[in-house]
């Protein structure tokens, strides 16, 4: 299991914190107001200056949440990846079908509490008809937006066991509902859980605050 910072808004600051931490990654954002942070993240233009800051102090990959109902063009997309940004992980409601084209880039797409287990196979490079591309992970956001920041539950853990199964594919775990330092353990336990992703629900917004989750959360990870 590896550790994505999810960082509560594009700052230099917080993204060094979390890769002094231990951090396996960092994600940014774009185009998109966080159900975690209520921080509203701009456009690429507005959003540039910060992110090229970002991949200037840290030295882990750093990927990019490229929008919502408005998602980054093309050409923005490889202007990012000309900055050094690595991965995107994008709902896959929202994602244009060009982005499962580019292929310099390791591809996160998400489902939200609406997944339909028969959208799965297209997306894990099984043929559906004439079309079939692979991506790297799933990312499992099943939590509706109303149960974001609250206790995770054994009833939430039957809900990730289910994705899991229903998808057959590494995923990604955010920390929608809160993933407290002890729940780590368990979840290792799911082998198909690679990465947990650590946002503003238990990081807070501080470069205090994001050191340490990160620093806690990544001991609990390389714990035998």
């Amino acid at each position: 299991m590896e550790l994505i910072v999810s960082l509560p808004r594009n700052d230099a600051d917080l993204a060094r914190a979390a890769a002094e931490a231990g951090a396996d990654a960092i994600k940014v954002h774009l185009n998109v107001t966080h159900e975690g942070s209520h921080t509203r993240f701009g456009s690429f233009d507005e959003e540039r200056a910060a992110i090229e800051s970002i991949i200037y102090v840290v030295d882990c990959p750093v990927g990019v949440m490229p929008g919502a109902d408005v998602a980054a063009k093309k050409p923005e997309m490889d202007a990012l990846a000309e900055m050094g940004v690595s991965f995107l992980d994008i709902y896959a409601k929202h994602m244009p079908p060009w982005m499962l084209e580019m292929p310099k880039w390791k591809k996160i797409v998400a489902f939200d509490a609406g997944w339909q287990a028969d959208m799965f196979p297209l997306l894990t490079g099984v043929t559906v008809g004439i079309v079939g591309y692979a991506i790297d992970r799933v990312e499992a956001s099943i939590f509706p937006p109303d149960e974001v920041g609250k206790p995770f539950t054994v009833a939430d853990m039957m809900k990730v066991v289910a994705f899991i199964r229903a998808c057959n594919h590494s995923i990604v775990l955010p920390t929608q509902k809160f993933i407290a330092p002890d729940d780590v353990g368990r979840l290792k336990r799911q082998r198909e859980i690679a990465d947990l992703m650590i946002g503003a629900v238990v990081t807070g917004d501080t470069p205090e605050s994001v050191y340490a989750a990160t620093r806690e959360y990544k001991k609990r990870i390389l714990e035998p």
